[in-house]
């Protein structure tokens, strides 16, 4: 009696054992093979409103967008690590982000060296890196779509962000308010995107 119960118990560890690692290939078969999605937000790498692409390779992907943003039109390239299968929980994201700027920009109301002017400028292309925390939702019943929420911080590489085409300049306050406005900061982002 003792070996049959040993034995079934044997069989039964080893039926369980097969179907997870059958269940487990069948969920790494079933992930998408590449994302297509729309996102928006606060410094969001892809602008105020972007497109976004991403080609997942196991628990690491290749993302990258464009869209338009306040300084112009906005493109980025990014890596990001999941710390779940098939590109769903947490995930942690390092890239670069590029806008590229406006010319003649009229900016009503400024404040200057004389007081409150309309300053003409050019926005000067603008370079960032930054790093990000995402959260991956699933999304219907199929599994295959994603909603994200998105924080992290945005540091600018570049100097120079604007060009004075005024006789006028900023005075404490506008050169403040220029460095806030520019690309830049604290990145506070949401997502959808489709699994293809």
């Amino acid at each position: 009696m003792k070996k049959i119960l040993l034995t079934l118990s044997m069989a039964a560890m080893c039926a369980t054992t097969v179907s997870a690692q059958r269940a487990n290939e069948k969920t790494k078969n079933d992930c998408p093979r590449f994302y297509l999605g729309v996102s928006t937000g606060l410094e969001n790498p892809s602008g105020l409103l972007g497109v976004n692409v991403e080609l997942p390779f196991d628990a690491v992907s290749i993302g990258s967008g464009v869209g338009l943003s306040s300084w112009g039109a906005k493109a980025y390239l990014e890596g990001r690590y999941y710390l779940n299968p098939c590109n769903r929980g947490l995930a942690f994201g390092l890239g670069a982000s590029h806008s590229t700027g406006l010319s003649d920009f009229v900016l009503k109301g400024a404040e200057t060296n004389i007081g409150k002017q309309d300053i003409t400028m050019d926005l000067n292309p603008v370079t960032n890196v930054y790093f990000s925390t995402y959260y991956y939702f699933n999304l219907g019943k199929s599994g295959r779509n994603r909603f994200h929420l998105q924080g992290g911080y945005s540091a600018r590489l570049t100097e120079d962000i604007y060009t004075m085409k005024s006789a006028f300049y900023f005075n404490a306050n506008g050169e403040r308010a220029m460095k806030m406005l520019a690309p830049g900061g604290l990145i506070l982002a949401l997502g959808f995107s489709f699994g293809l």
